[in-house]
């Protein structure tokens, strides 16, 4: 198995189990203190991590500004995708934000002028196939007649498009601070935005539960370990390979969701786990 295979691996499991994890405190939380206490412990640990790579990294205080402007593209995907959510249908606005790969694949494409065999791009369409399958309900695609449907669906479409070109964007300040600083100011940026938020807010309140607390700790763990495992791939391979791992990670959520919460699965939810292990296996052979 190849290094950029493990490392894909990783990066799907880190923010497989993170996605996972973080479902039941952003119940509790809200999405916006989810972000900020779980982006405050990714911090923590990605500093301790950055103590031993010192030499390894370089402190470019441009390229950590550009960091910190991707970070805010990030940001931005993610409050436009949770408006979605809010005024549109869940089985319709996941699995559009699902394809947030097929940006990825087009903008490293262009701008990295990154070519893979036609092999490669059909395990990859494999994936989003099954990514798409895993989160979509068949009966709420009749409701897109909706008005809320609709905005939803432009909101995820923002999405989608935004967290493609980001995820692709990355790979400039990895290149240039190394993968831990990287991750490092990226997460820093997510922690000053949600932080504003909260600030401006009328409810400044952080409504801290110790049980929701704990899981953040967990989850931000895992979060380091997708992040790191990234952004390493990024420096050394192909953008569009990475990112079709890390548009795996909802296998892992359900999995999770399956084996911790007993949630039930669907039919289709597993035929969705078997067409995405299979474009894995085929994109880790062919």
């Amino acid at each position: 198995m190849s290094t950029s295979v493990i490392l894909g691996l990783l990066t799907m499991i880190g923010f497989g189990f993170l996605n996972g994890i973080q479902t039941k405190p952003t119940k509790k939380l809200g999405p916006t203190r989810t972000v900020l206490v779980r982006a405050t412990f990714t911090v923590a640990f990605l500093l301790g991590i950055l103590l031993f790579v010192l030499e390894e990294t370089t402190f470019d205080i441009r390229m950590i500004f550009i960091a910190l402007g991707i970070s805010l593209l990030g940001y931005f995907a993610l409050i436009s995708f949770l408006k979605g959510l809010h005024v549109g249908e869940v089985g319709i606005i996941a699995p559009i934000g699902g394809t947030a790969l097929v940006m990825t694949i087009i903008f490293s494409a262009v701008v990295f002028s990154e070519s893979l065999s036609l092999w490669k791009y059909f395990s990859m369409a494999i994936i989003l196939i099954g990514v798409i399958l895993i989160s979509v309900d068949f009966k709420t695609l009749s409701r897109l007649g909706s008005g809320g449907a609709v905005k939803g669906i432009k909101y995820a479409i923002i999405a989608a498009f935004v967290w493609g070109v980001v995820f692709a964007l990355f790979k400039y300040p990895v290149d240039v601070l190394g993968p831990v600083l990287a991750a490092l100011v990226i997460e820093i940026g997510n922690v000053i935005y949600s932080g504003t938020q909260i600030f401006m807010s009328k409810d400044r309140s952080l409504k801290l539960d110790k049980a929701s607390v704990g899981w953040l700790f967990i989850g931000a763990f895992f979060g380091a370990v997708g992040f790191l495992a990234y952004n390493f791939g990024i420096r050394d391979n192909n953008v569009s390979l990475l990112a079709a791992f890390n548009s795996s990670a909802p296998l892992i959520s359900v999995l999770y969701g399956y084996l911790v919460y007993k949630e039930k699965l669907k039919l289709q939810q597993y035929f969705a786990v078997a067409i995405i292990i299979t474009g894995l296996i085929l994109l880790n052979y062919l």
